[in-house]
């Protein structure tokens, strides 16, 4: 567990990371019963769309792929990325239940839909894979609270700069418009922030 938590769902890549560990174990039992094969999609490639009903979840082998609100003025903010290695979908929803965010893939990607009543029972049926589980809603749970604090309590300049001493690669990969979205700032804003910290 990460004794300060990043604010989105990153993980490291590495094997003992709650993301990456969640969604090999998936995809161990998923492609040995021949469940949600891999396939690539796209770039800007939409996956799913909010208030639509949705009964998979995804599993994210790489590539990037962004979760966001629209609102009632269609404007659209990202509550989160899913970078490399994860597992995305509904959360604790019925299978006819409408998802309340959408997804869409960032860059070329390659991912698998599991159905979620098939892993469900599979996390029921496993101790091994319902101790990843637990792990990994843990995990989230810490990166939704460091994103709502620093929402809250920080300028939209420091969370960039925080972004960028952390993340720096993750920026490189992401158009400056969903950086601002991000942020959660307009596109105008944002130029404005870098122009600042630029010195200009």
């Amino acid at each position: 567990m990460d004794p300060e938590p990043k604010p989105m769902n990153l993980g490291s890549g590495e094997p003992s990371d709650p993301a990456t560990a969640l969604a090999a174990a998936i995809a161990e039992r998923a492609e040995a019963q021949r469940i949600g094969l891999r396939h690539e999609v796209a770039r800007s490639e939409p996956l799913f769309e909010q208030g639509r009903p949705l009964d998979r979840a995804f599993i994210l082998h790489s590539g990037l792929v962004k979760l966001t609100y629209a609102t009632a003025s269609g404007e659209e903010w990202i509550k989160s990325l899913i970078v490399d290695h994860g597992v995305f979908g509904p959360s604790g929803q019925g299978p006819s239940a409408s998802i309340a965010f959408s997804a869409v893939a960032v860059e070329r990607s390659v991912l698998a839909a599991v159905p979620i009543g098939w892993l469900s029972r599979e996390i029921a049926g496993s101790p091994t894979l319902a101790a990843a589980h637990a792990r990994f809603i843990d995990w989230v749970r810490l990166r939704k609270e460091a994103r709502e604090q620093a929402l809250l309590c920080q300028s939209a300049e420091e969370r960039y700069r925080d972004l960028l001493a952390s993340d720096a690669d993750l920026i490189a990969r992401l158009p400056q418009a969903d950086i601002a979205r991000f942020l959660r700032i307009t596109p105008v804003a944002f130029s404005r922030i870098k122009r600042r910290m630029r010195g200009g």
